[in-house]
């Protein structure tokens, strides 16, 4: 900025020689060259000296323009964006009085925001039932570990529709061209009217049952009804080594025709043990997952004439299944447990139930474990205490709540195995445990010291429960007849 301080020097020089403007311009640009000040300059400072400028430093200037990119606008913009995810950026412009530009360099640059859509999902489960999901897997997964040949026992099955026409998918049609050469085309089609509902059960090394309904029906109870009586004569055929045993365990998801009453009675006069399935998803259904899809690729892009040569080929086809194919239907769906059950757990904070506050804490990374898992009942059923204790009261009943792990597998096949007359709880209300559990959680309010630790929380939880009146459980048994003719009584005016 020094030689330019230097020209307007020179130009109050020449201003004070009388020179004119042009000649102290054409005397600047011989002097300075490329350097010299441009012509509307220089005239500009000779008009100052002449309006009586004395000075030759440069106007002060406010400096460098203020940025609207800064921390007060971001977090203005962060805000609208809390209060409305589908806020656009150009609604944020004219929210701020920014310009668009600016807007999307904060959003995307400063505040490290993308825009994404929805994910399309089945159905969107409660916490209720991502639990339920859990404790499941959970289950599946510990039955796994404890009994090897568990998975060999297991009979799945579910039902589909079969179109006389599917579309092929988009990678099916895909095909080799030389560089350069149009991409072929095809026009969009959609799956035809015509179409077969496919019923199908298979267990580890392969098909077990399967039949088309008849056109014009759909799946009710009555109609499952008769597919389990059907399966049951296949297994009887076809896997007699676990038929003469009742040694198989049946597995379907939740849809209604497969829950209903008379088919649960049904099997349970059977004494047909059923895996639970968790509500919704259709990701833990094998048929759904690997089967099926299998099943309909190798009929999509084909068109057949009527029903009889849909049921033929897709006939065929299962028929050409190998056993790698069921295996690997069985191995995604052993993955898929182990997706839902070993859920990372980051914290668990204090919960207050009853007047007990607990407090539990695990590391960021480690899988937490709950007394839910049905292999903790089975050992508490069978191993500890449960089972040897019953079996020398001799006639006696045995009462449980209607919990997952209660229900379990497991759990049924060895109160089957032991023939122990059970005593389903299903209201709160008739499980004296319950009162028990309240007795427990007033006598643990009673201590103020707090709790960091799950062994001081055991240590203090066993205690008490030693502690509780003998007296007091007895008179809960006696009170079992009282609660029955309450809710009996209470029935009658419903």
């Amino acid at each position: 900025m020094a030689i330019f301080e230097e020209q307007r020097i020179r130009i109050k020089f020449c201003f004070k020689l009388k020179k004119i403007a042009t000649e102290t311009y054409e005397l600047i640009k011989e002097a300075f060259g490329d350097a010299a000040l441009s012509r509307s300059r220089t005239f500009e400072w000779f008009s100052r000296f002449l309006k009586g400028w004395e000075k030759v430093n440069d106007d002060q200037h406010t400096g460098r323009p203020r940025s609207l990119r800064c921390e007060e606008n971001k977090l203005k913009i962060k805000e609208l964006i809390k209060s409305n995810r589908r806020i656009s950026i150009k609604d944020l412009s004219s929210e701020t009085g920014l310009s668009v530009g600016l807007c999307h360099q904060i959003v995307t640059k400063d505040l490290d925001m993308i825009r994404t859509s929805s994910k399309f999902v089945p159905r969107i489960l409660t916490e209720e039932q991502k639990e339920v999901r859990m404790d499941v897997c959970k289950n599946m997964v510990e039955m796994t570990r404890t009994d090897p040949e568990w998975m060999q026992k297991i009979i799945t099955g579910d039902e589909t529709w079969v179109y006389q026409y599917d579309p092929e998918t988009k990678r099916q049609s895909s095909q080799w061209i030389e560089r350069g050469e149009p991409k072929p085309k095809k026009a969009r089609f959609t799956k035809s009217k015509v179409k077969t509902l496919l019923v199908t059960f298979f267990y580890i090394n392969g098909l077990v049952h399967h039949e088309f309904i008849p056109f014009g029906r759909t799946i009710n109870q009555e109609v499952y009804l008769g597919i389990m009586r059907r399966l049951r004569e296949s297994v009887r055929l076809k896997r007699p080594e676990r038929w003469q045993n009742n040694d198989w365990i049946l597995h379907v998801d939740n849809a209604r025709p497969h829950t209903a009453h008379v088919v649960l009675q049904f099997l349970a006069k059977h004494s047909t043990i059923q895996i639970p399935h968790p509500p919704y998803p259709s990701d833990l259904a094998p048929n759904d997952v690997s089967l099926y899809p299998k099943l309909k690729m190798k009929l999509k892009g084909r068109k057949f004439d009527n029903v009889d040569m849909i049921q033929a080929e897709s006939k065929a086809t299962l028929r050409n299944l190998s056993i790698s194919d069921f295996i690997s239907c069985f191995d995604n769906w052993k993955k898929r447990w182990n997706r839902y059950a070993f859920i990372e757990v980051i914290s668990v904070k204090p919960e207050r139930r009853n007047g007990v506050t607990s407090y539990f804490q695990t590391n960021p990374g480690s899988v937490c474990s709950t007394m839910m898992a049905a292999s903790v009942f089975d050992a508490i059923m069978e191993k500890l205490v449960a089972v040897p204790f019953i079996r020398g009261l001799g006639n006696a009943t045995f009462q449980k709540g209607n919990a997952l792990p209660h229900v379990a597998g497991i759990v049924r096949t060895i109160l089957h195995i032991e023939n122990f007359r059970l005593l389903s709880a299903r209201f709160p209300d008739l499980s004296p445990i319950e009162n028990v559990w309240s007795m427990v959680a007033e006598q643990m309010a009673r201590h103020h010291t707090p709790i960091t630790i799950v062994d001081e929380l055991r240590h203090r939880v066993e205690a008490t429960w030693k502690a509780l009146p003998l007296h007091a459980i007895q008179s809960l048994f006696d009170s079992i007849p009282r609660r029955i003719d309450a809710v009996m009584f209470a029935k009658l005016f419903l």
